[in-house]
């Protein structure tokens, strides 16, 4: 999630980290590539659960690097 954060936006995810739960960052791993750093911001400013992160998404992607 790091890597393709920073591949997408070109910031790092770890600078946020912080103000983001597991559950929130397991929930943004479905987003699509276009729609992830949108859902960040909105989930650091609204707080969002990881209910409301999979409720936003329009384009899911799964998650084919699941260990």
């Amino acid at each position: 999630m790091r890597l393709r954060y920073f591949q997408l936006t070109g910031k790092r995810l770890e600078d946020i980290e912080n103000n983001i739960s597991f559950g929130q960052l397991a929930a943004l791993r479905f987003a699509s590539d276009e729609e992830l750093e949108h859902l960040v911001q909105r989930t650091l400013a609204e707080k969002l659960s990881p209910a409301q992160i999979k409720e936003s998404i329009k384009n899911w992607t799964p998650d084919l690097m699941r260990v």
